[in-house]
């Protein structure tokens, strides 16, 4: 299940854009969690990760395509709860107006997939961490082993990888970058490979080539 999913995220997310959502009870319904699915973060021997093993092989033998391999499914996701990323209202719910960017991932994956989430979600709880002394693979490998998905950012790393985590491509880019304006509109590129001798002034410049003069008589 996890390759097909893996799959599908692949095929939906480089087609992603915003779009305004028609409302209709399959995203506008259950902006609660779903108590039935919450338990207490790394319980043992309770999970609500679903068995989609039929979809898979209906994939393989072609009676399916890739993208309504869950049509009319309701999937059992963990979402993070970022502040960043997912708006909620005073009362706990997700804001309708203005949900934030995973909240709007998932409906427009669900739309093209034909498939529901927000009435069987959960949030992941960051504080059972520190209580169970868990560090954050332990967290999403225990997200992703009870629920059918973890809706949050996570790195992608070879340990978690090892595990069994599958990892959609990604809609970020956090890779450190080197960023500059241009001062000037008749400069053609603003990144000039010798700004670094910029502060060297005619005087340091005789300075060095006197001092490397003097070094080699000595």
């Amino acid at each position: 299940m996890n390759r097909l999913y893996n799959a599908l995220i692949r095929f939906i997310l480089p087609h992603f854009m915003f779009v305004t959502i028609n409302a209709n009870d399959s995203l506008t319904s259950g902006v609660f969690p779903n108590a039935n699915l919450t338990v207490p973060w790394f319980t043992d021997g309770v999970s609500f990760r679903q068995n989609f093993c039929d979809v898979q092989s209906q994939f393989h033998n072609g009676d399916v395509e890739l993208r309504t391999a869950f049509e009319g499914r309701n999937l059992h996701v963990a979402l993070g709860p970022e502040p960043d990323y997912v708006f909620l209202n005073d009362d706990g719910s997700i804001n309708q107006d203005n949900p934030g960017l995973m909240v709007k991932l998932l409906d427009e994956i669900a739309l093209r997939g034909k498939f529901t989430w927000r009435d069987t979600f959960v949030w992941e709880d960051y504080n059972a961490m520190a209580v169970a002394e868990k560090d954050w693979t332990d967290f999403v490998f225990w997200s992703v082993s009870n629920y059918d998905m973890s809706a949050n950012w996570w790195f992608d790393s070879r340990a978690r990888t090892s595990m069994g985590i599958s990892f959609p491509k990604g809609w970020m880019d956090g890779s450190l970058i080197i960023v500059t304006t241009k001062d000037d509109d008749s400069v053609k590129d603003a990144f000039q490979p010798f700004s670094w001798a910029t502060p060297f002034t005619g005087t340091v410049w005789l300075a060095i080539v006197l001092s490397a003069f003097h070094s080699k008589k000595a």
